[in-house]
């Protein structure tokens, strides 16, 4: 068996698609840009995912959002895109709030009633897309964005070897 050769064998050359996998819980937003594994071909990948649970009482949900400096899921005021408060939703909603003031639309997939907002063309969402794949849109609204007050935190890691080999 030759290793250097591709794992695969596409119509018109040897190069494969790229695939990725991402894990979320229900309540967050789906973000394709961040926390994705690739998939390769030729390739077993393991993902492992490891749950943190954080849960408040019933009193501290009662304290105000300046003592208990966390966010309830049902806090979703100033939001476009967010049903249930998250943190990780927060940022992503952050990095495309920053989208859209320098695109000046909206790509079809995201909720909007296209009143204000136009669906991105080919150069609005290549230029969405690119903002969308830079982390630091993402941090640009931390006194915005607070912890959550009760949370499923996953810690993902993924195990990867080539297929055909035996690791147990």
């Amino acid at each position: 068996c030759i290793r250097d050769r591709p794992y695969t064998k596409q119509l018109y050359g040897t190069v494969h698609t790229p695939y990725t996998l991402g894990i979320t819980q229900k309540n967050d937003q789906v973000d394709q840009k961040t926390s994705m594994f690739k998939v390769m071909p030729g390739q077993h990948i393991a993902i492992h995912v490891l749950p943190k649970i954080i849960d408040a009482s019933n009193e501290f949900k009662l304290l105000p959002l300046s003592t208990r400096k966390c966010m309830l899921s049902q806090e979703t005021q100033g939001f476009k895109f967010l049903i249930e408060y998250s943190r990780k939703g927060c940022e992503l909603e952050c990095a495309a709030q920053k989208a859209v003031s320098f695109c000046k639309c909206l790509p079809w997939y995201y909720p909007n009633n296209f009143t204000v907002l136009p669906i991105c063309d080919m150069f609005g969402s290549h230029c969405f897309d690119r903002i969308m794949s830079d982390q630091s849109f993402y941090k640009k609204c931390q006194n915005w964005c607070k912890e959550d007050c009760q949370e499923i935190s996953l810690a993902t890691w993924a195990t990867i070897f080539p297929l055909g080999t035996n690791h147990n």
